[in-house]
């Protein structure tokens, strides 16, 4: 009996601990499963919280373009534009010969613009300048030094078509209106010059910004760019279009050009229905980049033309001469005229 007894209470505690061990698996499944829809609901609620993101992004993109369309449903006729050649050109500091000087003038007659920006005017180029083509171009500008003499970048307009409505010229750092202040990291004090010229004929207006940023760092020429947009901002506040000129010492690859472009400007070689591109830059031959540019903003203008004028001369002695070791490059653009 005992035996039998001792049999049956363990047949009893295997069946027990089968069923206490049934119970466990029962509740580890359950778990699992409970796990498993916590991890989906994680999953769904992310997913949601993408396609909520996503939605919005596609909206606000949306709305952007639409209000980019809206700006550029203003079509640009005969009657609300300005038709002008505009030039840009470095004509280098130094080197200041009387073969350099011819060269540069031909290329003025030769391309005949409405408004030209030069870089590196000095005094003595300023001189020259106004001796050889002042019959027929009036300018705006000052040195950058602190006396406000030294390299100008000036704007020069034909008088025969231009009135000059208001002009300035301003320092490229934190205090504008200081001459001869700079950035950090700046070589030398760097400037923009504007002109708001007045068609004489018509009474419509615009502006022609031109610049020089620096030569030795991209972090201030950044900076540069930078306090140069903010400045441009007060144009676009007061409906006044506006062509920006320069040289702006980088390529289009860099975060100077790129500041630039993203607030709304674009580059006349990519606008023009016409373009005839080439480097800007060649040391007289010695390299080869592009890093002048003439900028508008496409809402407000459209460019029939572009040209980056790559020509050379042959000096008395049959070698390659060069009007500077920049290529001027000009831009036939149609630009939206505030009537006064």
């Amino acid at each position: 009996m005992k035996f039998t007894s001792s049999l049956l209470h363990r047949h009893r505690f295997v069946r027990f601990a089968s069923l206490i061990l049934a119970l466990l698996m029962l509740c580890a499944i359950f778990s699992s499963c409970q796990g498993e829809d916590i991890t989906d609901e994680s999953t769904e609620d992310t997913s949601n919280e993408q396609s909520e993101s996503v939605s919005a992004t596609a909206k606000k993109k949306k709305a952007t373009e639409k209000a980019t369309l809206k700006k550029q449903d203003i079509e640009l006729t005969e009657e609300n534009t300005v038709t002008a050649r505009v030039m840009s050109f470095n004509i280098r500091v130094d080197e200041f010969t009387p073969e350099r000087i011819d060269l540069v003038i031909k290329m003025i007659e030769t391309y005949k613009p409405d408004s030209i920006g030069f870089q590196e005017a000095t005094e003595e180029w300023m001189e020259v300048l106004v001796d050889r083509i002042g019959e027929e171009y009036d300018y705006v500008g000052c040195g950058r030094n602190s006396d406000k003499k030294g390299e100008a970048n000036p704007v020069f307009y034909l008088k025969s078509r231009f009135t000059l409505i208001e002009s300035d010229t301003k320092w490229l750092s934190d205090s504008p209106t200081v001459a001869g202040s700079k950035v950090s990291g700046s070589a030398h004090p760097r400037i923009f010059t504007y002109a708001l010229l007045e068609e004489t004929e018509s009474g419509k207006q615009f502006a022609h910004i031109n610049t020089h940023l620096d030569h030795t760092s991209e972090n201030a020429r950044l900076r540069q760019a930078d306090i140069l947009i903010k400045h441009i901002q007060e144009f676009d506040s007061k409906s006044i279009s506006f062509v920006l000129t320069g040289d702006f010492n980088d390529k289009s690859t860099s975060q100077a050009y790129t500041k630039i472009i993203s607030y709304g400007l674009l580059n006349c070689t990519s606008l023009a229905k016409k373009s005839e591109t080439g480097d800007t830059y060649h040391n007289y031959g010695q390299t080869g980049k592009i890093i002048d540019f003439i900028f508008v903003n496409a809402s407000t203008a459209e460019v029939e033309y572009y040209r980056a004028c790559t020509e050379t001369f042959t000096d008395e002695e049959g070698n390659v001469a060069y009007p500077s070791d920049h290529n001027p490059i000009i831009a036939d653009i149609k630009i939206l005229g505030k009537a006064q």
